[in-house]
């Protein structure tokens, strides 16, 4: 139970980190740090660390969370940052005036990794899918819309953004990411623990509805 205890808190305290910290300065992304603030603050995190907490016994979560502290978790973060259809796709975004490098260092920081080298190589279920399902019941998914709807209206970088990442050309690069056997077999050890992809496709499409047609929704 200690230990449940121990690695519940290290989880909680890196998300309520991720909940207040500031993303780095860059010369480039200023707008981007209000966009995400605008939208955490529609956010009830206490009602989501309050979610956690009462799956601290729940076998399954703490083997997810468990995997998510482990080195095997920073390989696999490794290994799809070095994967050249990823680097592609950042690439185009670069190229396009969106250099997101800034976040993936954040992600990188976060779990003691090196800094980001684009150039360089209510509770009815259990587990992952019972505490993602109350979490996703607790956040305010309609406010969150229209927030992203009124933003697409009124801020150029965000509706370039969207227009840029549904773009054939994108799309392809993702595409192609997608069927990479290594991209695959990283999705295949992520069921194992149960985590489902469909979880990142359900959270997007709830913001951004018919703007989103990434791969996680193939």
């Amino acid at each position: 139970m200690l230990k449940r205890f121990c690695v519940l808190f290290i989880a909680l305290a890196v998300f309520g980190e991720c909940s207040v910290t500031t993303f780095p300065k860059t010369h480039t992304q200023p707008e981007w740090e209000a966009h995400v603030k605008d939208f955490i603050k529609l956010i009830d995190v206490q009602k989501l660390m309050g979610i956690a907490v009462n799956y601290i016994s729940d076998p399954e979560v703490m083997n997810f969370v468990e995997f998510l502290l482990s080195p095997e978790f920073k390989k696999i973060i490794w290994e799809i940052e070095i994967m050249p259809e990823f680097r592609e796709a950042y690439g185009y975004l670069k190229v396009k005036g969106y250099d997101f490098g800034f976040a993936f260092d954040f992600i990188n920081n976060a779990l003691n990794m090196p800094p980001f080298e684009p150039k360089t190589p209510l509770r009815n279920k259990k587990g992952i899918s019972g505490v993602f399902e109350e979490m996703m019941a607790a956040l305010p998914f309609e406010e969150m819309k229209k927030l992203f709807e009124d933003k697409l209206e009124t801020s150029t970088e965000i509706s370039e953004l969207f227009k840029i990442i549904n773009s054939e050309e994108y799309l392809s690069i993702i595409k192609r990411m997608s069927a990479n056997p290594e991209f695959i077999e990283i999705k295949n050890i992520l069921t194992l623990y149960g985590f489902k992809f469909d979880y990142i496709c359900s959270f997007a499409k709830g913001i951004f509805g018919e703007h989103y047609q990434g791969i996680f929704c193939a």
